[in-house]
Formats: C-alpha cells, sequence, structure tokens
C-alpha cells in the first residue's frame, strides 16, 4: 500500500479524512493533520466507557494548546484506565493514540511512588527541606544563567562577590581582574 502524502493545511483535509482520523482509523501524515484531529471524539471511540468527568475534563483538555492538551488527556486516562490503557494506547494504529500512550507515561513520573515496606515514609519536614534544597538549586542555576559572572566568582573580589551577592553591583559593571 502506497504511504497517503496527507494535506500541509487543515483547510485543505478533505472532511471523510478528518472524520477517520478522528475516529482513530488512520494516521496522520502531516503535522497540520495531527493538529486538525479532535482528541475528545477520538477519546470516545477508543475508550467508549470513560466516565462523564472524565470526558468533561477531556473536553476542557481539548480547549488548549496541542502540548497541554496531549500531558493532560493522558493524565486524565492515566485515572481513569490505568495502566492497561498505556498497553492499549501503545499499540493503536493511530499516531495521536500513541501520543496519549507516551503522555500517560510521563504523568506516572509525576506521581508520588507508595513508599515500599522496609522503608518508611518521609516526613513532612524532610520532604519540605527536599523542596527547599531543589527550589535553591533552581534559583542558583537561573541566576548563574542570567548572570554570566556568577558562573566564575573568583574572577571577582571578595567585595565585589559581595556586592554582586547583594544586588549592588551590576555584573556589567564589575571590573574584573586577571591574575595569573
Amino acid at each position: 500500500m502506497a504511504a497517503r502524502k496527507g494535506a500541509t493545511r487543515a483547510a485543505d483535509i478533505h472532511a471523510e479524512v478528518r472524520h477517520a482520523l478522528s475516529r482513530g482509523e488512520m494516521q496522520s501524515a502531516t503535522l497540520a493533520e495531527c493538529l486538525a484531529v479532535n482528541q475528545a471524539t477520538l477519546a470516545r471511540a477508543v475508550f467508549p466507557d470513560l466516565p462523564v468527568p472524565a470526558l468533561g475534563a477531556i473536553d476542557s483538555a481539548c480547549e488548549r494548546g496541542i502540548l497541554k492538551r496531549m500531558t493532560r488527556i493522558g493524565a486524565v486516562l492515566l485515572d481513569e484506565v490505568g495502566e492497561a490503557g498505556i498497553a492499549q494506547c501503545r499499540s493503536h494504529g493511530a499516531d495521536t493514540e500513541r501520543g496519549w500512550a507516551c503522555s500517560m507515561v510521563g504523568a506516572q513520573s509525576h506521581r508520588p511512588t507508595p513508599p515500599a515496606a522496609s522503608v518508611s515514609a518521609p516526613s513532612a519536614t524532610s520532604h519540605s527541606l527536599f523542596r527547599k534544597k531543589e527550589k535553591a538549586s533552581r534559583s542558583k542555576a537561573t541566576r548563574a544563567l542570567r548572570d554570566p559572572l556568577q558562573m566564575q566568582p573568583c574572577l571577582l573580589s571578595r567585595p565585589q562577590r559581595t556586592s554582586l551577592r547583594t544586588g549592588r553591583l551590576s555584573p556589567r559593571n564589575a571590573t574584573v581582574e586577571l591574575s595569573i
């Protein structure tokens, strides 16, 4: 069977192709076709037993951009169908459905894992300390990207480093002395 060329613009997609894409009967051939898929219709066709609240969440996700839409639908499907949904989506013929499988795997990584029986659950204090350290690491990385001189503070004198840290010295105005 010859590969289908597909439409390059959403306006050029034939109605029967659009319906087949939205029912999961055909794979999209171009980005325009992928973006034209009605994912709410596709979810109803592939998972006909989804409860009404899940369908409502999928409908609201379809109002978002493509990445947020795929991520949200994957999370909803994981909540409702579980890991069996990943296997079902992974083996589906429609590429959007296989994309949901990827989103469901991604949603799994954001879920907290239950503690093992032999390991005690972390306390609220250790969790908050972990979050503080994580936030501090992110802010240091952000500052380092924003202020190149912070990447190499050894090039600044001690008073300059202190002024840079307190915000009284701009990295652009700092004079750097190299001693070799």
